[in-house]
């Protein structure tokens, strides 16, 4: 019933005047306004190649003050630094700040495709690159040993994108000892082709063909190298007559 009333929370008041006159009412609403706390986020990282973060302001404001000059709500961050935003209810101003830090492409390398011998090991690694890694068989430490032969890749990924390198690892064998023959017609060749194999060769009288023919019947001697070592191979030709006639 006092003519004046103190208004300390946000709500809708009305007043109710009565004399011998009449009634008489009038309403408002009041906002009342408090400091407008806000964040810009915790400190995160930016790519130095073309890298962008997104900043948002808290909606309603009277004002908005970037630390880049902008008076947007919101402000996209194009390169590293300490930015900050202030804004104003109208009653208050409240300023937080945010610091981008450079993050740069990640360097994977696990090296060149690789031959061992079969019961050797490798262990492949692509540095201490500082991000989760993920490989092709679900192992994610930093070293992994290889045992078989096969195609093994891993990756890594940051705000700058995601990064891979792909290794091939073969296991060669011993080469067995036994003699290779092959037995081709009278006037044919007898053709030896490596050119697909993991090995060098030399022959008997020092050449390193990998395709090679002979059409004499003979033995003929080589040595093979491989990841394994240097083994002795003979190859046995045997010449026969196709002609010979055939009696029923």
């Amino acid at each position: 019933t006092s003519w004046q009333l103190p208004v300390t929370q946000t709500g809708d008041y009305w007043v109710l005047i009565s004399n011998t006159c009449g009634n008489w009412s009038d309403s408002i609403h009041v906002e009342v306004l408090d400091i407008p706390v806000f964040t810009l986020g915790p400190d995160t990282v930016i790519c130095v190649n073309d890298g962008k973060v997104d900043l948002f302001g808290p909606p309603g404001m009277v004002s908005y003050q970037w630390s880049s000059g902008s008076a947007s709500q919101n402000f996209t961050a194009t390169k590293a630094g300490t930015y900050w935003l202030t804004v104003n209810n109208g009653c208050f101003s409240y300023t937080d700040t945010i610091f981008l830090k450079e993050e740069y492409p990640i360097n994977i390398d696990l090296g060149p495709d690789t031959v061992l011998c079969f019961g050797q090991s490798m262990f492949l690694s692509p540095g201490n690159v500082g991000y989760k890694l993920h490989w092709n068989n679900n192992f994610n430490g930093n070293i992994k040993e290889v045992t078989r032969s096969g195609e093994h890749w891993v990756w890594a990924k940051n705000s700058c994108g995601v990064f891979s390198d792909t290794i091939q690892v073969w296991f060669d064998l011993p080469v067995d000892p036994y003699p290779l023959d092959t037995t081709v017609c009278h006037g044919d060749e007898a053709i030896f082709d490596f050119t697909n194999k993991r090995f060098t060769i030399e022959w008997f009288d020092g050449g390193h063909e990998l395709v090679r023919s002979f059409t004499e019947e003979g033995t003929y001697s080589a040595e093979l190298t491989n990841k394994c070592g240097t083994f002795p191979k003979d190859f046995v030709v045997n010449i026969v007559d196709c002609n010979c006639p055939l009696y029923v």
